[in-house]
């Protein structure tokens, strides 16, 4: 007859063992949170009313850094995508939850900005424009040549030729700072009548110049950047200078703010659609 254990009448009665207790408690903390849902990966994206449908992003070179962005692109398009919000947030819509708590904002950007790069890089000749917009690392810049705002306003930074039945197309350094020089303009003018800058910025013409200059060179390589710091004269801050930039906001203009999610960037680019969108 076998030996009548505490485990073995446990089990004659319907009870589980002590082994069989731990291996089901192993058994459901394995077993962890439920699968995540792609319901869970919805973002919340703020973007002009009635232009969302069709619209495709891809990635281009930032004019700026060289990295790779996202922005819409299309004949009508021409808009950078900013992320605006906190990593520790989400959002609570309808009986659901929206992990991500940050916003993506869809901001216009004037196709030149984009363009300006690549016809620097070509500066030296004519070429027809589907051979200047074009990248091995980002083939999507080629969708640019279709812009019609950038087929509009290439003449404001480009010699143009007609060559048989082809158009050419070369970068003007002397039209391309005027043209710099008008979103300098349009910039000062909007921070002046939108912006709510510390009045020490706006009663100094030099700060205000280079806070303005501050904004608009987050959209300029470092080559073009310095041309157009000596065309437009901005002057360099003063030792004695006692206004503090950095806290009034000032855009720092590193290539490392670049990959910063700040909202002070999203506040300054929304400014962007009052007068980049103007030829």
């Amino acid at each position: 007859m076998p030996r009548l254990t505490r485990n073995s009448s446990r089990s004659t009665n319907g009870e589980r063992s002590d082994e069989e207790q731990e291996n089901a408690s192993l058994s459901v903390s394995k077993k962890g949170p439920p699968n995540r849902e792609m319901a869970y990966e919805r973002k919340f994206i703020v973007v002009k009313e009635g232009t969302l449908t069709n619209s495709c992003l891809y990635k281009i070179r930032h004019p700026k850094s060289g990295a790779a962005v996202l922005l819409r692109l299309s004949e009508e398009n021409c808009d950078e995508v900013l992320n605006v919000g906190e990593k520790m947030r989400s959002w609570f819509y309808g009986n659901s939850l929206i992990e991500d708590g940050k916003l993506k904002l869809v901001i216009p950007i004037h196709p030149l900005f984009i363009a300006l790069p690549y016809l620097l890089k070509n500066q030296d000749k004519f070429l027809e424009l589907d051979e200047i917009l074009t990248d091995e690392e980002q083939p999507a810049i080629g969708l640019l040549e279709k812009n019609k705002q950038l087929l509009k306003t290439i003449e404001k930074v480009a010699d143009v030729k007609n060559v048989c039945d082809s158009r050419v197309y070369r970068y003007n350094s002397q039209l391309a700072m005027q043209w710099i020089q008008t979103r300098f303009e349009r910039i000062k003018l909007c921070l002046q009548e939108e912006a709510a800058l510390h009045k020490a910025i706006l009663d100094s013409p030099d700060v205000l110049n280079r806070y303005t200059f501050g904004v608009l060179s987050d959209y300029l390589s470092a080559e073009m950047t310095a041309s157009a710091k000596q065309f437009l004269d901005i002057t360099d801050i003063k030792c004695e200078e006692t206004v503090d930039m950095n806290m009034y906001g000032k855009r720092k203009t590193d290539e490392d703010e670049l990959s910063k999610e700040q909202p002070a960037k999203a506040r300054q680019s929304i400014l962007f659609t009052i007068y980049h969108k103007s030829c």
